[in-house]
């Protein structure tokens, strides 16, 4: 092994000792070829978010706004009126585990005020069977400008396997609230990712 990195962050650090590693091969084996350091600069791709990566089990949940972080259990939360940027808020009946938050009640609700260009979430249903979710953006139905990849014009989101789901896109960094509602209970959400 010559680098070992964990978790996400430090990508100029990665690339450097992947290079040096490339370039050191080269030398090996007699090529005079030398590698840049700029090599994977993409003209025009810039990541647009301030919002961290925000985990929902009680392992990671420092984010947790209306909630005890680090505590696996299960509670009724309510929303307050006012939140908090990066903080992540629970409504209605949920259960906390080590990995994820399982919404448990039939009337739940998931809401984070993010700034970012882009909003994923990694999620799935318990058993399998789809559940429908509702995405408001500030309040209303997102609008189809603005819906990502797994949100329908409508604002639908169908959540069953376990995986990535593109809740919000746009062309610049912007802050805004998201409100998730649950039609059924039996979802487990993991993590909020941002870019």
């Amino acid at each position: 092994m010559i680098y070992d990195k964990i978790g996400e962050g430090n990508d100029d650090q990665v690339e450097a000792e992947i290079v040096k590693a490339l370039n050191a091969r080269s030398k090996y084996l007699g090529q005079t070829d030398v590698i840049p350091m700029s090599t994977s600069t993409l003209p025009g791709y810039t990541v647009q978010t301030e919002s961290p990566e925000t985990y929902f089990g009680a392992m990671r949940n420092e984010y947790f706004g209306n909630g005890i972080p680090f505590i696996a259990n299960s509670n009724t939360f309510t929303i307050p009126n006012n939140l908090s940027n990066n903080q992540f808020y629970l409504g209605g009946e949920w259960k906390i585990d080590k990995e994820y938050a399982e919404n448990i009640g039939t009337t739940t609700q998931l809401s984070y005020v993010f700034n970012s260009s882009k909003m994923y979430m990694i999620a799935e249903s318990a058993d399998g069977s789809a559940v429908d979710v509702q995405i408001l953006i500030d309040g209303k139905q997102i609008s189809s400008g603005l819906v990502g990849a797994d949100v329908s014009g409508t604002g639908v989101l169908k959540i069953n396997q376990s995986r990535l789901y593109s809740l919000y896109s746009s062309s610049k960094l912007g802050q805004h609230r998201i409100d998730i509602i649950f039609s059924k209970p039996g979802v487990r959400v993991y993590t909020f990712t941002f870019g």
